[in-house]
C-alpha cells in the first residue's frame, strides 16, 4: 500500500460510512462498512489514516484548484487573474466576495471531513485488539497532526470556528459554537508536538509521502511563528536543520518538475498521480490552469506585474537573472523555456497575455494525452521555507546577524546576489516580507497569504497597504476589519444557529 501515490477504492467506501449525514446515527444498512464491523485490525487503522489524508487533495483535482488554490492564492498580491468565466473567483481576487462564495463552503467541508476522519482514527485505534502499542500510537500521531494541519488553515482563513475534537454522538453535537481563535491554536500546537514526539523519522518507499516527526516540527513551528512565540519556533527548525537531513537541490526546477518529488528538500506534499485506478483520479489541472493557451493551457491567473518587477531584479554576481526566476517564469527572454517549448517560439502567437507562471508546467507525468492530468506533486512546506522561517525567528529574537547566513542559503542555490550581513533587523524582516519569501515561493500553494495574515496579527504589516503599494487589481476594495478573514460560508450559518458571522459580512 502506497500511501503517496495511490488513495485505494476502500477509501472510497470509507468516506461513504464517516459522511456526516445525520442519518447515519439511526441507519445501518448491512450492504455498507459501519462502525460494528470496522475498526477490527491494523488493515482497518490504515484505512482510516488514508480517509484522513484524502482530504489534502479534496474532493477531486477540479475542486482543489477552483476552491483551495484559488482561495488561498487569488487575493495575494503575487497572483493576478482576469478570466471571466468564474465569477466567483474573480469575486474573491477582487474582493467583492460574500458568505455565499462556493469555494468557502467547499474549503469549510473538505477540512472538516478530514478532522472527522482524524477523530475517527484517534477514538477507535486505541481499541483495536492485535495491534502493537507503537503502531497504534504512530498512526494516532499522524492523525493528530493532519488534524492539526487542517485546523491551522481553517483558523488562518476563517479564525473563529468550531473545535471538534471528539466524535458526534447525536444530532446535537454536529452543531457546535465557535472556539476562541487561542483555544484553536493551543489545540493545533497540542496536536502538532504529540505528532512530533512520536512519529518516526522517515518510512520506506513504499510509505514515502507519509507526515513524518520532521513534518510535523516544521508546522509546529509555523504555528508558533503564527503565535509570535518566536523562541520556540527557532528551537523547531534549529533541529530541523540540524538533524533532519534535508537539503536544497541544486537545480530549484527540479521541486516542481517531478524529478524530486519526496526528495530532500522536501518536508510535505499533496500526493497525486496521473493514473485513473478504476476511474477515480489524483491528478491536478495545475498545467492547464497556468499555460498560455497556444500549449493547450486555460491561462486562468498569472504572475503580477509587482512580483514580476521584483523577480528582475533578483539576479547573479554577473547580472543575468537568478535560476528561480527562470524556473518561476515563462516570459520574452532568450532563454525562457517551458515544457521544453521555448518562449521565442510561440511569442507571436501569444494573445494578450504575455507573462506566464510555469512552476507545474511540464508534461512528464500526464496520462491519456490529456494535460487536465497531470501527477505532479504539489509542495507544502520545502526545506527553503524552514530555512527562511528559521531565519525570521531569529531575527525578532534580536539574531539578525545569525539569521543572515540562513536567508544567503536560499539565495546561493539560485545564484542570487547573497544579503548583507550588516542589515538591521528592521531591514532583514522587510527583505524576507517583500523580496524573498514572495520571490521563493511565488504562487506556491497557501504560503504568501499565510505569510500576510501571520504578519498582519503580529502588527508588521497593514494587509491593505500591502495590497495597494504593490499594485494589487482592485485593492481599494478591501475593507481593514474584514477581507483578513473569509466570512463563515452561509449555508453553515443557516445550519447551526450556534455560529457567528465574522465581522463586516
Amino acid at each position: 500500500m502506497n500511501i503517496s501515490k495511490s488513495i485505494l477504492l476502500f477509501v472510497f467506501g470509507l468516506v461513504l460510512m464517516m459522511g456526516c449525514d445525520d442519518d447515519f446515527l439511526v441507519q445501518t444498512n448491512q450492504n455498507e462498512l459501519n462502525q460494528e464491523l470496522f475498526w477490527q485490525n491494523k488493515d482497518d487503522a490504515m484505512k482510516g489514516l488514508i480517509a484522513t489524508y484524502s482530504q489534502l487533495q479534496a474532493d477531486n483535482r477540479w475542486s482543489w484548484f477552483e476552491n483551495h488554490y484559488i482561495s488561498q492564492n487569488y487575493r495575494t498580491d503575487l497572483i493576478r487573474a482576469t478570466r471571466k468565466d468564474l465569477p466567483y473567483a474573480q469575486r474573491i481576487a477582487n474582493f467583492t466576495f460574500s458568505a455565499d462564495n462556493k469555494a468557502f463552503l467547499a474549503i469549510w467541508e473538505d477540512y472538516y471531513n478530514g478532522i472527522f476522519y482524524a477523530n475517527q482514527v484517534i477514538t477507535n485505534v486505541p481499541e483495536i485488539s492485535g495491534m502493537a502499542e507503537s503502531e497504534k500510537s504512530e498512526i494516532i500521531a499522524e492523525a493528530k497532526f493532519l488534524r492539526g494541519y487542517y485546523y491551522m488553515y481553517l483558523a488562518s482563513l476563517f479564525e473563529n470556528i468550531p473545535l471538534v475534537t471528539t466524535i458526534p454522538e447525536n444530532s446535537d453535537a454536529y452543531y457546535t459554537e465557535q472556539a476562541t481563535p487561542e483555544a484553536v491554536w493551543q489545540h493545533i500546537i497540542s496536536d502538532f508536538k504529540e505528532a512530533k514526539n512520536t512519529l518516526p523519522n522517515s518510512y520506506s518507499s513504499e510509505f514515502e509521502g507519509r507526515a513524518t516527526k520532521w513534518t510535523a516540527r516544521g508546522y509546529l513551528g509555523k504555528a508558533y511563528m503564527f503565535t509570535g512565540e518566536y523562541d520556540k519556533a527557532d528551537d523547531e527548525f534549529k533541529d530541523i536543520i540540524d538533524n533532519g537531513g534535508f537539503s536544497l537541490l541544486g537545480n530549484f526546477t527540479d521541486n516542481f518538475n517531478g524529478a524530486s518529488e519526496n526528495g530532500p528538500e522536501s518536508l510535505f506534499e499533496i500526493q497525486h498521480s496521473s493514473k485513473r485506478p478504476n476511474g477515480f483520479t489524483e491528478s491536478t489541472p495545475m498545467y492547464n490552469e497556468q499555460a498560455p493557451g497556444i500549449m493547450g493551457g486555460w491561462e486562468e491567473f498569472f504572475p503580477s506585474d509587482w512580483v514580476f518587477n521584483l523577480m528582475m531584479s533578483d539576479t547573479t554576481a554577473s547580472g543575468e537573472l537568478s535560476h528561480r526566476v527562470m524556473g518561476t517564469v515563462f516570459f520574452d527572454h532568450p532563454n525562457s523555456q517551458a515544457d521544453g517549448v521555448a518562449y521565442s517560439s510561440i511569442k507571436d502567437d501569444l494573445g494578450t497575455e504575455k507573462i506566464f507562471y510555469k512552476k507545474y508546467l511540464y508534461s512528464n507525468d500526464i496520462s491519456d494525452g490529456s494535460l487536465s492530468r497531470s501527477g505532479m506533486n504539489v509542495h507544502l512546506m520545502r526545506y527553503a521555507d524552514v530555512l527562511l522561517l528559521y531565519a525570521e525567528a531569529l531575527n525578532e529574537l534580536g539574531r539578525t546577524s545569525e539569521a543572515v547566513p540562513y536567508v544567503n542559503q536560499v539565495r546561493n542555490r539560485s545564484g542570487s546576489v547573497p544579503i548583507s550581513s550588516g542589515m538591521t533587523q528592521n531591514a532583514l524582516r522587510e527583505h524576507l516580507q517583500y523580496v524573498e519569501r514572495p520571490l521563493e515561493f511565488a504562487m506556491e500553494y497557501g504560503i504568501r497569504w499565510f505569510d500576510l495574515a501571520r504578519w498582519h496579527k503580529a502588527g508588521f504589516v497593514s494587509i491593505a497597504q500591502v495590497l495597494t503599494n504593490h499594485g494589487k487589481p482592485d485593492a481599494t476594495n478591501f475593507a481593514e476589519d474584514k477581507h483578513e478573514l473569509y466570512p463563515i460560508p452561509l449555508s453553515e450559518i443557516n445550519k447551526n444557529k450556534k455560529l457567528v458571522q465574522n465581522p463586516g459580512y
